[in-house]
């Protein structure tokens, strides 16, 4: 060969002594190749480089190349895919079927590119769901004629689905999954037309919530708000609109309903109220105070009608706040109640002798009356110590009886929240204080525990002895009696166990009663 040439050599053989040869100068012809194979290369390189997803089609849309971007967004292997229809390779791609397929026709019968929305695709491999969006164009011979088209994909799934999220974040609350106060006020202009008439704005404010976050923390005042949200979503039609106001407050819109239907529906949301229990560690009855307004003329303002609908909610609350403190207290202490131990009959026991001794010491009977309700509710802040302690059938260890001693400042906060019960909070907080000043929470002593709290200490203590508890059995009257007198002057007030003492005897259990107010 000639150094820069290249040559293509064909020999013929006449015989065993000779023989011809056509030597062609094919120089040309091999550059060509060698740059063609190159420029194939590079054009490879260059696609499976790129960060887009890459297929190319003919024209009857059949795949001819296919990048590695394409290969991870689609899960086809090039080899696999070429030869095939695009719209196999992206099988039901899209939520209008046949989209990218239309995107390749769209480039080859117009010669334009050809910009897509972003559609659904489907890996026809494993089943993932990818969003893509991407553009179309044709690809063009020498002659200017289109012989294909290529497809340029981009996944924005990830994109999509933080563009949905803060969308659905905007709109919506977080806790309940509600929609929030934003969306109500846009939903509200939308209808507020005449068509929509009449239209009713109910609003509701959950009863409660400040003592539950205060008293039980807030994980259970969440689990208020979420139960009521519930509630609100059962009792309600599938084209009233429900959100959370803010805070405590709810509201909801009610297109083409008149006032009959209104109040059905908040007798609706009353009765499920009653049917649910908020779980969240303490099991109470969650409960909604509600108000509402009908627009039926279109010449009313709208925000009139929102500022009624409040006025009437908080009318209601306040009217009906003895009873809602009544059934969150009651619905309290039959959860207490139901923890599987004699508490209902201890409460008894201790009302009924509370009240005995009382008489015994002359108190009057408005003071009888209130240390009835604080021993019944003395021991109404063990809602939210574990069950597991309360029930445990072994001695109880330091730190289980540090939570035990929890329960009388608990009871206290929910005594001090509810107006009806603030004058006995103090009786039932300093029910296990001692005449010695060692006791708790608190450690006051003598006469600065209320004659209350230590009567309720001498009928308390002599109960756990007589009943017994899970992890100790049950003392007789005479030794309960015996370990009373052991500790006068100590734990207990001396002139309140000389009135224990005066009626144990002639106490008689089927005299007493309980009450919650």
């Amino acid at each position: 060969s000639v150094i820069g040439k290249y040559f293509e050599i064909c020999i013929f053989t006449a015989s065993p002594n000779q023989f011809s040869a056509i030597v062609s100068d094919v120089t040309e012809k091999e550059l060509m190749e060698r740059a063609l194979y190159a420029e194939k290369e590079q054009l490879m390189v260059t696609l499976n480089s790129i960060g887009d997803g890459v297929i190319a089609t003919d024209n009857d849309g059949n795949v001819s190349i296919l990048n590695g971007v394409a290969e991870q967004i689609t899960g086809w292997q090039q080899e696999d895919a070429l030869g095939r229809h695009i719209d196999e390779v992206l099988r039901q791609a899209t939520v209008q079927k046949g989209l990218a397929l239309s995107a390749v026709q769209a480039a080859l019968a117009t010669g334009n590119v050809t910009k897509q929305s972003e559609y659904t695709a489907i890996n026809a491999k494993d089943g993932r769901k990818r969003v893509i969006s991407g553009n179309a164009a044709p690809i063009r011979g020498s002659d200017g004629a289109t012989m294909g088209a290529v497809l340029v994909l981009r996944d924005v799934t990830e994109q999509r689905a933080r563009e949905e999220r803060i969308l659905y974040l905007s709109y919506h609350d977080m806790l309940t999954g509600l929609y929030n106060r934003a969306y109500f006020e846009e939903e509200i202009r939308r209808l507020d037309t005449p068509r929509q008439l009449p239209l009713v704005v109910l609003m509701g404010d959950v009863n409660n919530l400040k003592l539950v976050n205060d008293v039980f923390g807030h994980q259970n005042g969440d689990e208020l708000l979420k139960t009521i949200s519930q509630v609100l979503k059962d009792s309600c039609r599938t084209e009233d609109i429900i959100s959370r106001w803010g805070g405590d407050e709810f509201t909801i819109l009610l297109p083409k309903t008149d006032s009959l239907e209104a109040a059905a529906i908040c007798e609706r949301i009353r009765r499920k109220c009653a049917e649910y229990h908020v779980d969240g560690g303490v099991s109470m009855q969650p409960s909604i105070s509600l108000g509402y307004s009908v627009k039926s003329s279109a010449d009313t303002d709208i925000n009139t009608i929102i500022r009624t609908a409040e006025t009437y909610m908080y009318n209601n609350k306040l009217l009906g706040s003895k009873d809602i403190n009544a059934v969150f207290i009651e619905s309290l202490m039959q959860s207490l109640y139901e923890e599987g131990s004699d508490n209902s009959g201890h409460v008894r026991r201790v009302v009924g002798m509370c009240s005995a001794i009382a008489r015994e010491m002359g108190l009057s009977e408005k003071d009888i009356e209130g240390l009835r309700t604080a021993a019944t509710l003395h021991d109404i802040g063990k809602v939210i110590i574990d069950k597991k302690i309360l029930v445990k059938p072994s001695e109880l260890t330091q730190d289980e009886w540090e939570e035990i001693k929890r329960h009388p400042g608990i009871g206290y906060r929910i005594a001090r929240s509810t107006p009806e019960l603030m004058g006995v909070s103090g009786l039932i907080l300093n029910h296990h204080e001692r005449w010695d000043g060692k006791g708790y929470p608190n450690g006051i002593k003598g006469e600065n525990i209320p004659l209350e709290s230590r009567i309720m200490a001498v009928v308390d203590a002599y109960d756990a002895m007589t009943q017994g508890r899970p992890y100790k059995p049950a003392m007789t009257i005479e030794y309960a009696i015996q370990e009373i007198n052991k500790n006068v002057g100590t734990q207990f007030d001396p002139e309140v166990v000389n009135a224990f003492i005066c009626v144990i005897g002639t106490y008689d259990e089927s005299l007493t009663g309980m009450t919650f107010a």
